[in-house]
C-alpha cells in the first residue's frame, strides 16, 4: 500500500509540474491542447490504478493555477476534466493488458506487436478521450461545432501520445523496470466478446449524437449517460489469464533499432510540423488553423511511422525472429540431455549471412552430437575394458602367494609381502616358497615397463620361475636365472626385460644364498639397527641378453635381522618438491622399526611411511615390498 501510495503521489506531482509549466511558459491561445498529455497513458501502463489516480489528482492541482479558475459552479467541469485523465490512465492500463494480448505474451517485451498495440490503444483513447472532453466543455466562439473541438482534442492527444509516450516507454520497456501487473482474473458470466460488442455499440452511438451542432449539446443528458455506461462497462471488462511476472529477454539490437528510428520520427515530425505551421497565414485564432496544423502532424507522424513499422517489421521478421529462434534451440539444447533428447535446428533460409550462421550452427550441432555418440561409445568400450582390467588384476593378484603359507609352517621367520600396481595391472611380481623343513625361497621381479604389456611379460616371468623352483628338485638359483633368461629372449621384438633378485634362505644356519639380476639392492637391517646393502651384481637383466652367466652370492642372517627386498617404485617414489625417497630414507625407516620393536608388520608400516613422504603426489610407478625377519 506505501508503495501504491508514493507512486500515486509521484504521478500527481510530476503530471502537475509539467502541466503548470506548459500552462505558463508555453500555452496556446484559444485552445485547451496540452503537450504533457503523453504522460497520462504512461503512466497508466507504468503504476496502473496508482498512476491513473495519479494523474487526475495532478490535473486538478494544475487547473488550480490556471488564470480561469473559479471557486463557482464550474468547479465541476475541472473535477470532471480531472476524472477524465484519471480515466484515460486507467483506460491505457486496462487496454494495454487485454487487447490483442495472449496469456503466454508478454506485453512489457520490446518488440513490433507491443509498438502496433500501443498505436491502437493511443488511437481508441484519444477517440475517446475526444468524446468526453466535447461533452463536458463549453465551446469557444471561434468553434464552429463540437466536431472542431472533437478533432483538435483527438489528433492532439494521439499526436502527442505517439510521438511522446511511445519513446518513453520503448525506452522503460528495454530496462528491467518493474511495470505494475494487474490480478489475474477470469471471465465468468459474459464473456470478453460480448462486452467488446457492446462498447463497439455506444461509441457508434455517441459518434452520432456528438455530431449535432453545439446548440443542441444542453439538452442531450442521454448523451452522457451512454458515455458514462461506456466507461463503466470497459472498466468492468473481464480480463483474461495474463502472464504473471517479466520475462527477461534481451533484446538490445531491436531495441536500438526501434529507438533510432523513434528519434527520428520525432525530430522529422516536430521539424516539418513546425515548418509547415510557421508558413500558414491568416488568423492563428482560427479553428481551422490549428486542425490544419494537427492535420499536418497528423499526417507527417503517420507518414514516417507507417515507413519506420515497415522497416522494423522487416528487421524483426528477417533479423531478431532468425536470431532468437536460433538463441532458443541453443538454449533448448544447454537445458536438454544430448544422450536422450537430439534437438533439431532448421535452417534459417534468407540467403545471407544468418543462414550462414544457422547453418554453421546446425553443423556445430550435428558434430557434437556425433561427438557425444563417439564418446559415449568410447566410454562404452572403455567401461568394458576396464572390466577385462579388473578381472586381470584380480587374475594377476591371485598368482601372488599368501605370506600365511609360509608363516603358518616356520616359527623361525615371519615374511610379509605387498604390491601396489600404479595403474590397473602391474609389471612387477613377488613369490616364495618352502622347499622343504629348511629352506625358503624368494624373488622379487621388476618389468621395464607399466600397464598392460608389462603385466603380461610379468606373467610370463612369473610363469617360467615358478615353474622352475615348483617342479624341479635341487635346482640352483643362476641355473634358474640362466633359463629363465634365455626364454625370455626368444622372440622378444619388444624389447621388454625384467630385473629380479632371487634367495634361497636355509633357516639352520643362516645362510642367505641371492642372485641379482640387475635388481636394486636388497637390504639387510640388524637387531642393534644397523643396515647393509647388497650391492654386488650377479649378471644381466632377464630377457636383455641370451646365454649371459649369473653368478651365485652369498651371506648370512642372523636373529632379529630383516631382509627386505623391494622394487624401484619404492626408493624412486617421489613427493610434491619432486624428491625421491632413496635408500638412505628406506634404511632409516626400517631402522627404526627394528630399534622400536615395531616388527609385526613391517611392510604395511613402511608403505605408510612412503604415503606420508609422498603426500599428494601421483605415484608414478608400481611398488613391491617383501620382509623376511629372523626371530
Amino acid at each position: 500500500m506505501k508503495k501504491l501510495v508514493m507512486r500515486g503521489s509521484i504521478a500527481a506531482l510530476t503530471y502537475a509540474a509539467v502541466l503548470i509549466f506548459f500552462l505558463y511558459i508555453f500555452r496556446l491561445e484559444n485552445t485547451n491542447i496540452r503537450i504533457s498529455s503523453f504522460l497520462a497513458p504512461i503512466f497508466g501502463i507504468m503504476w496502473g490504478p496508482a498512476g491513473a489516480i495519479g494523474i487526475g489528482a495532478g490535473n486538478f492541482i494544475a487547473d488550480t493555477f490556471s488564470p480561469y479558475f473559479q471557486w463557482n459552479a464550474e468547479v465541476i467541469k475541472y473535477i470532471l476534466g480531472s476524472m477524465g485523465n484519471s480515466l484515460i490512465s486507467f483506460f491505457s492500463y486496462i487496454m494495454w493488458h487485454t487487447i490483442f494480448l495472449k496469456p503466454t505474451e508478454d506485453p512489457f517485451a520490446v518488440n513490433l506487436k507491443n509498438i502496433i498495440r500501443y498505436i491502437l490503444i493511443q488511437l481508441i483513447v484519444a477517440v475517446i478521450t475526444s468524446f468526453y472532453f466535447t461533452l463536458i466543455n463549453t465551446f469557444s466562439p471561434w468553434l464552429n461545432s463540437a466536431w472542431d473541438f472533437f478533432f483538435l482534442i483527438m489528433l492532439n492527444n494521439l499526436d502527442i501520445n505517439i510521438l511522446l509516450g511511445l519513446p518513453v516507454l520503448l525506452m522503460l520497456m528495454s530496462t528491467n523496470y518493474e511495470f505494475y501487473r494487474p490480478a489475474s482474473k477470469k471471465a465468468e458470466k459474459i464473456p470478453a466478446r460480448a462486452f467488446n460488442f457492446l462498447l463497439v455499440v455506444l461509441v457508434v452511438i455517441s459518434a452520432y449524437i456528438v455530431s449535432f451542432p453545439v446548440e443542441y449539446f444542453d439538452s442531450l443528458v442521454i448523451e452522457r449517460r451512454i458515455f458514462a455506461l461506456t466507461f463503466f462497462l470497459y472498466l468492468l471488462r473481464p480480463m483474461p489469464e495474463i502472464l504473471q511476472g517479466p520475462v527477461l529477454i534481451p533484446q538490445p539490437i531491436f531495441y536500438r533499432l526501434t529507438k533510432g528510428f523513434c528519434l527520428f520520427m520525432v525530430c522529422l515530425t516536430i521539424f516539418l510540423s513546425g515548418y509547415s505551421f510557421v508558413s500558414m497565414s491568416g488568423d492563428y485564432s482560427s479553428s481551422e488553423i490549428w486542425l490544419k496544423f494537427y492535420e499536418n502532424t497528423f499526417l507527417v507522424l503517420h507518414f514516417t511511422l507507417t515507413i519506420q513499422l515497415g522497416l522494423i517489421w522487416y528487421i524483426e521478421r528477417n533479423i531478431v525472429k532468425p536470431l532468437t529462434g536460433i538463441t532458443e534451440t541453443a538454449a533448448r539444447f544447454i537445458n536438454s540431455d544430448p544422450e536422450k533428447d537430439k534437438i533439431k535446428f532448421e535452417v534459417v533460409h534468407s540467403g545471407d549471412e544468418i543462414e550462414l550462421l544457422s547453418t554453421t550452427l546446425k553443423k556445430m550441432l550435428e558434430s557434437i552430437y556425433k561427438y557425444i555418440e563417439d564418446l559415449r561409445i568410447t566410454l562404452s568400450e572403455r567401461a568394458k575394458t576396464q572390466t577385462q582390467l579388473d578381472i586381470a588384476k584380480n587374475i594377476q593378484a591371485s598368482l601372488l602367494p599368501e605370506p600365511e603359507t609360509i608363516n603358518d609352517e616356520f616359527d623361525a621367520v615371519h615374511i610379509e609381502a605387498l604390491m601396489d600396481p600404479a595403474l590397473t595391472v602391474g609389471g612387477d611380481f613377488y613369490d616364495f616358497k618352502a622347499l622343504d623343513d629348511d629352506h625358503i625361497f624368494i624373488v622379487v621381479s621388476d618389468i621395464s615397463d607399466k600397464g598392460i604389456s608389462a603385466s603380461l611379460f610379468m606373467t610370463i616371468t612369473y610363469t617360467l620361475i615358478h615353474h622352475k623352483i615348483s617342479f624341479r628338485k635341487n635346482i640352483s638359483l643362476t641355473t634358474i636365472f640362466a633359463e629363465t633368461n634365455n626364454q625370455l629372449c626368444e622372440n622378444n621384438e619388444t624389447g621388454m626385460f625384467a630385473t629380479a633378485v632371487g634367495v634361497i634362505y636355509e633357516i639352520s644356519t643362516g645362510r642367505l644364498i641371492y642372485v641379482n639380476a640387475g635388481h636394486t639392492s636388497p637390504l639387510i637391517v640388524h637387531g642393534d639397527g644397523t643396515f647393509e646393502y647388497l650391492k654386488k651384481r650377479s649378471g644381466a637383466m632377464l630377457g636383455s641378453i641370451e646365454d649371459v652367466p649369473f653368478k651365485k652370492l652369498e651371506t648370512s642372517l642372523k636373529s632379529g635381522d630383516v631382509l627386505v627386498l623391494y622394487s624401484d617404485g619404492v626408493t624412486e617414489a617421489l613427493n610434491e618438491q619432486e624428491e625421491f625417497f632413496l635408500e638412505e630414507r628406506l634404511a632409516a625407516s626400517i631402522s627404526k622399526m627394528v630399534l622400536e620393536k615395531n616388527t609385526d608388520n613391517i611392510a604395511e608400516t613402511l608403505r605408510e611411511d612412503l604415503a606420508k613422504f609422498v603426500g599428494k603426489h601421483e605415484q608414478s610407478d608400481d611398488i613391491t615390498i617383501v620382509t623376511l625377519l629372523v626371530k
